[in-house]
């Protein structure tokens, strides 16, 4: 009897053996559910084209009332160059909504500089958000600003998330130089050899945030292969308001257009056996308005648009009629905008402009302020300097550059640089962006005379309309 009990003892403490050492083979599996914008870019208002943050806000409640492990993300480019309501309260607005809204994360856009550095801190705080930039580095100390890092963790129940952030490494010809003196950018590649394989160590899941355009991450840089060697399962990509939905590898890039008209919803699933996402997939959203109550991001936006009634009656009072539309990018666009900056410096004869100043297109019908703050959003001023012909046409051949003169008849004219006498002194109008070298724009060396006008870009477009009312 006492060799049956020992004989079953045995048996039974096998069986147990087996079974706990079979149990460390099962794997279980976590899904990470990813909310992601980019290019918002201040848009944050309910209008007859735009569903808003307060919509999006109950969409992605919903998600997060279903979904165990979620995590909101942006692309960057969070609150300039955008409506007024944003541009007034220079991003406070926006910011608060999107602390609201719960985006945790973003790369630092290019745009988050256009007020300065000392704004993009406060507004930083405001909204409680991680900005990252592993390429951003000081010029005298090689560190990255206190303001910013390479990367972040999040620790969910049962895995770790690791998320990298890269600034678009052309911004300091995208905003104001003046506003990032003192920074240089490493290349996209130098910045994921440094910290990939650091992050790699920490983090189950990778992920990249990129304030780039996702076709060039595809075409233009090396990083695809980096994403395949570091099993890097998500890009979010941003800047140039593209819609793209890509898997490269088992990396999925994705950008999602601009302005929270649509997102992104990325599933992940991680096996904590094999340590390795084992299933992605990705869909571009609308932002498709739903039956709902109003929440918390309502009274938000309700609040900042009654502390700046007063100018924003000023902006919707009708100034004039347009009878006509005119189309972004197109060349007859750009030369009515030169003919308002003419009209208000008659004394010049050459005007400079950037593509990326002019935002929307303009619809024929009653204008008001608030029409022509949203299709030239920046607090640009205008500059008055004399430049040899030579050193214009040089600049000319910058594609990201417009220019414009008056013919002989007064008559306003797109530029072709073989109008253009390179002995002749020309007076030209430009933007302060452009004459401090925004857009890789040379012209302070090699100007003379300069002028500065205060006047911000917008007002010649809107005296023009006060003056004639009815604008053909």
């Amino acid at each position: 009897m006492f060799f049956i009990r020992q004989k079953f003892t045995l048996i039974l403490m096998t069986l147990i053996f087996l079974f706990i050492s079979s149990e460390s083979n099962f794997s279980k599996n976590y899904k990470l559910t990813i909310l992601y914008t980019n290019d918002e870019h201040g848009w944050v208002e309910t209008d007859s084209n735009h569903a808003g943050a307060a919509n999006l806000y109950e969409i992605w409640n919903n998600v997060i009332k279903q979904e165990e492990n979620v995590l909101l993300l942006s692309g960057g480019d969070n609150f300039a160059a955008a409506p007024p309501l944003s541009m007034e309260t220079k991003g406070a607005s926006t910011m608060d909504v999107f602390k609201a809204l719960g985006h945790w994360v973003a790369p630092i856009g290019n745009h988050e500089f256009d007020f300065g550095v000392s704004v993009f801190k406060e507004n930083q705080r405001r909204s409680n958000m991680t900005y990252l930039s592993a390429n951003i580095e000081s010029e005298s100390t090689g560190l990255v600003p206190d303001y910013t890092r390479p990367y972040t963790m999040k620790q969910f129940n049962g895995f770790k998330v690791g998320i990298l952030g890269l600034a678009n490494i052309e911004t300091p010809s995208l905003t104001n130089p003046n506003n990032i003196k003192g920074l240089q950018l490493r290349t996209y590649e130098e910045s994921l050899k440094k910290y990939l394989p650091e992050i790699k160590e920490k983090a189950d899941i990778l992920i990249v945030l990129i304030h780039d355009c996702a076709n060039k991450i595809l075409t233009d840089y090396a990083v695809l292969s980096l994403f395949d060697e570091y099993n890097v399962a998500f890009v979010g990509a941003g800047h140039c308001h593209q819609f793209v939905n890509q898997k490269e590898n088992n990396s999925i890039i994705l950008e999602t257009g601009s302005y929270l008209r649509n997102y992104g919803r990325v599933e992940l699933t991680y096996d904590d056996l094999k340590k390795e996402v084992i299933s992605s997939n990705s869909l571009i959203l609308d932002n498709v308005k739903i039956e709902r109550k109003l929440n918390k991001i309502d009274t938000i936006i309700s609040n900042y648009q009654k502390e700046i009634e007063v100018s924003q009656a000023i902006n919707r009072k009708v100034i004039g009629k347009l009878e006509r539309d005119y189309t972004r990018d197109k060349d007859d666009y750009y030369t009515f905008i030169c003919k308002t900056w003419f009209e208000s410096f008659p004394k010049t004869d050459f005007a400079l402009l950037n593509r990326g100043s002019i935002r929307q297109d303009l619809k024929k019908g009653d204008i008001n302020i608030s029409a022509i703050k949203l299709i030239m959003p920046f607090e640009n001023t205008l500059y008055l300097v004399d430049v040899k012909g030579s050193n214009l046409i040089d600049e000319l051949k910058n594609k990201k550059i417009i220019g414009c003169y008056k013919s002989s008849n007064n008559t306003i004219m797109y530029s072709d640089i073989k109008e253009i006498q390179p002995d002749k002194t020309y007076r030209i109008i430009l933007p302060d962006f452009l004459y401090c070298g925004g857009d890789k724009v040379s012209i302070k060396s090699k100007c003379e005379n300069l002028e500065e006008t205060k006047l911000n870009y917008q007002e010649p477009m809107i005296n023009y309309f006060i003056k004639y009312k009815i604008v053909k």
